[in-house]
């Protein structure tokens, strides 16, 4: 019986999620690291900037004593390199900064030129860098990661100098090692920042094997409600196979009226080889014989319906379904074993049957209904071992010349004769031919 795709084949969880899900978690995860960088930047920067801060205060201070009266006068930048004032400010300024590790600093006014700095040709200088001119704008401090001339890695930091009452009276330029302000920040914002991403490469780790164990739990039942439909299949017809799975969310199994050829077996004096025999050797004749007619049905594209006791019926639909039924029903006894205990007798008739469900909700078939089914029984029982009774037409129909003469025979159940067609196939050794 095929295989709907739908139905046998297990959900595929493992497929869908590295399809699907995992792309987009793939996906999460680098913008999550990308935002992180940039909030990491961001925060480094804010960091950085704020130890430079308190240290532009403490240089703003130290200038401040160092300088007295003369303090505005070098925040302008009039105070001469020579007098004693600015000298006091440098050696302040030295001394503020000594335990920092800062390697350079200078001091902006207002107006964007050098009034201090440790190299004398620096002074009096105006500084046209971009960020200067945006500290000076915006009273915000910056940063710029930069290399000095002998290959050390510095940041350079930018930080607005206020005065007492607010007032922006200057910017301080520091120049620090990266590699001390990194330490810094890893010492204190290292965990926030790389926990996260550990505990989500667990997770998605985990996630992943559990994926794995479903999609293998899927296929396990999936394997295991197939194998136990395709048993479950074993007990119905062809026909009523096709049309549960063609039916949908609980609708009743659809019926329809067509003309088919009707196919009826029946193993001669069946009762009298019961009672001769053990059940299992009765089991055991039964599966050959109708291992045999199933083979020969199935081979002409027939449909087998049910069997009842000895009986198989079966059908075939179609403009040459009589063709198909008659090849199949002499293949079969052709087939069967010449040393059988039992012959079998086969009937054959053309004509209009309901194909649809039968029975209760809880219990029910799926079969071919009306009086031409019950026609094909009565030839059948016509039938002596080894020989197919049909009736004229389906003969004709058949193009088969093996057919004998048509003769007018009564059937149980009509009022008028039926013209059949007999045609002796087998015998079997040891059983006339008659034998019912």
């Amino acid at each position: 019986m095929s295989a709907i795709p739908e139905i046998d084949a297990p959900f595929p969880l493992l497929r869908k999620y590295r399809t699907g899900i995992l792309p987009g978690l793939a996906l999460f995860i680098l913008v999550l690291a990308g935002l992180t960088v940039l909030s990491t930047k961001w925060v480094m920067e804010d960091i950085y900037l704020d130890i430079a801060t308190r240290r532009a205060s403490s240089l703003l201070n130290s200038t401040r004593r160092a300088t007295g009266a003369d303090w505005e006068a070098f925040m302008r930048g009039e105070l001469p390199m020579e007098s004693p004032a600015w000298q006091d400010a440098d050696v302040a300024i030295r001394l503020a900064i000594q335990d920092a590790k800062v390697v350079r600093i200078k001091i902006y006014s207002l107006k964007g030129r050098v009034v201090f700095s440790f190299n004398p040709e620096d002074l009096g200088k105006k500084e046209e860098k971009p960020i200067l001119g945006q500290v000076l704008a915006s009273g915000r401090g910056g940063a710029l990661a930069v290399q000095d001339p002998d290959g050390t890695a510095l940041y350079e930091l930018y930080v607005p100098l206020y005065n007492e009452d607010d007032s922006l009276v200057g910017v301080v330029e520091l120049y620090e090692p990266k590699e001390v302000l990194d330490n810094i920040f890893f010492g204190y914002a290292g965990l926030p920042v790389v926990a996260p991403g550990v505990l989500l490469l667990f997770l998605l780790w985990a996630l992943g094997r559990l994926v794995r164990r479903a999609q293998f739990d899927i296929d396990h039942r999936t394997e295991v409600m197939v194998e136990m439909r395709q048993r479950m299949e074993s007990f119905l017809s062809d026909r009523a196979v096709v049309a549960a799975k063609q039916s949908r969310e609980g609708a009743d199994m659809p019926s329809s009226r067509m003309e088919c050829t009707l196919f009826y077996s029946d193993i001669r004096d069946f009762t009298g080889f019961s009672e001769t025999h053990s059940p299992e050797e009765v089991v055991d004749f039964l599966d050959g014989v109708f291992e045999t007619l199933i083979e020969a049905v199935r081979s002409q594209g027939g449909v087998v319906d049910k069997f009842v006791g000895d009986a198989m019926l079966a059908w075939f639909e179609g403009d040459e379904g009589p063709e198909r039924a008659v090849r199949a029903a002499a293949e079969a006894l052709k087939t069967l074993p010449a040393d059988m205990p039992r012959g079998v007798g086969i009937g054959l008739f053309t004509g209009p049957v309901i194909s649809g469900s039968v029975g209760p909700a809880r219990r029910r078939d799926y079969t071919v209904i009306g009086d031409s089914v019950n026609v094909a029984a009565r030839l059948c029982s016509l039938a002596v071992a080894g020989e197919i009774v049909a009736d004229e037409d389906t003969a004709v129909r058949s193009r088969s010349t093996d057919f004998g003469p048509a003769k007018s025979v009564s059937v149980k159940g009509r009022s008028a004769p039926l013209e059949v067609c007999r045609w002796e196939v087998a015998t079997w050794g040891g059983q006339p031919s008659s034998a019912r």
